[in-house]
């Protein structure tokens, strides 16, 4: 299992973009985790062009303003019995095939109060 957990600080830059997708293409990472995506929405081609080889579920925290915003996809045949877990502040991968949560992948965004 490979999983890739990047700031890609700006999700819109075309660059950043090109050379992201250069990375997966290479690497097929099963986990695609990237913070500072500076989006508060995602196109279905966009997500699609993040793919190489296999279907992706993918979920978000869009951006507040000019700042944040979190993007995680996760290989459906490699995670069957996973789902994502989306709150406003982190997004997290749980095993829903055990009888509690476990955290593969969680970022949190902002401070959180208690």
């Amino acid at each position: 299992m490979r999983a890739l957990i990047y700031n890609i600080r700006g999700f819109g830059e075309q660059g950043r973009r090109t050379q992201l997708k250069n990375y997966l293409r290479h690497n097929r990472c099963d986990i695609i985790g990237l913070q500072e995506t500076i989006k508060a929405d995602f196109s279905t081609a966009e997500l699609r062009s993040l793919e190489f080889g296999s279907q992706y579920v993918w979920n978000w925290v869009p951006a507040d303003g000019h700042s944040g915003g979190m993007l995680l996809g996760f290989n459906d045949d490699t995670f069957e019995h996973w789902r994502a877990l989306v709150r406003p502040t982190d997004l997290a991968l749980v095993d829903t095939a055990v009888g509690d949560v476990r955290r593969l992948y969680s970022r949190t965004r902002g401070d959180r109060t208690p």
